[in-house]
């Protein structure tokens, strides 16, 4: 209920690590947008609205020197289902498998459309999305890895990390 109250970036400002240390955030404040849209039919208006207020934050939070990077990584539907196979195979990860996965494969056209458009509205300059592979483990381990290091680096040497760093494709 006091989220509710709030606005939507309220939860997450709160949990903003202090200046000069780092903080992850894992799908971070666009997983439940995405499945209002995709599972629970948010309309146009109210998504578009909310892609507005996200741009306006990560505008916000750049302004005030935070470095954000934002990574997608993709997997295309035949490689999704691939991998929830190979998870379920396995009697260690079969756990990790939800009815969710599964719901969420099923309709992977309306994920992929949402997805489109949320990396499209919200890359900005200041914020881009890297879109990453992620078929390959170590492919995307390394093409993340060797970005956190450049933007480390940067900021290390008094520098603002470049805009969007040149990534080679797999």
């Amino acid at each position: 209920p006091e989220e509710l109250s709030r606005p939507f970036a309220w939860r997450y400002w709160r949990a903003l690590p202090p200046r000069g240390k780092l903080g992850i955030f894992m799908n971070a404040w666009y997983r439940d947008l995405i499945a209002s849209r995709v599972l629970e039919g948010l309309s146009d208006a109210r998504f578009n609205a909310a892609l507005h207020e996200i741009r306006q934050f990560e505008q916000m939070l750049t302004a005030e020197g935070i470095v954000l990077l934002k990574f997608w990584i993709h997997l295309s539907r035949d490689d999704q289902k691939r991998r929830l196979k190979e998870i379920e195979s396995s009697a260690k990860t079969r756990w990790r498998v939800t009815d969710h996965d599964r719901k969420a494969l099923r309709v992977y056209g309306k994920y992929h459309a949402t997805w489109e458009q949320m990396l499209r509205e919200t890359s900005i300059a200041s914020a881009p999305w890297y879109v990453v592979e992620g078929v390959d483990e170590h492919y995307r381990m390394l093409t993340v890895g060797k970005i956190l290091l450049a933007a480390t680096q940067r900021i290390n040497a008094g520098e603002k990390p470049p805009p969007r760093p040149v990534v080679a494709p797999a």
